[in-house]
């Protein structure tokens, strides 16, 4: 028999995720999702530096900000390798973008070509 997969979804208080603020581990908050940037903050390509002045913080409006920090979408695809869980429901912050559009959701819907 194998054993069951736990597929309740993993949520953290915001105080949680703050105490997350090394480089021994680094989380952020991005739209209410919770990421763990522990191995990939010295791969970074603007830094581990940049990462580390806002470890265990929400970082929505900062990828937003093209004045602190520059991000295409490919660093939204990175980003979701990196996902841990939610944010508790009772402190979810409702962040749209300025466009009407969240970035984590146009890398959802880009489709590859199946050209077989």
């Amino acid at each position: 028999m194998e054993p069951a997969i736990d597929t309740k979804l993993r949520e953290y208080s915001r105080a949680e995720v703050a105490k997350h603020d090394s480089a021994q581990s680094l989380w952020v908050i991005r739209g209410n999702q919770v990421f763990d940037l522990t191995t990939f903050h010295t791969d970074h390509p603007g830094g581990s530096d940049v990462l580390m002045q806002f470890a265990g913080q929400d970082v929505t409006e900062v990828m937003r900000d093209s004045s602190i920090h520059t991000h295409a979408i490919q660093a939204y695809r990175v980003l979701k390798d990196f996902y841990v869980g939610e944010i508790t429901s009772d402190e979810r912050q409702d962040q749209p973008p300025a466009s009407g559009r969240d970035e984590m959701e146009q890398v959802e819907e880009e489709k590859f070509l199946d050209l077989n």
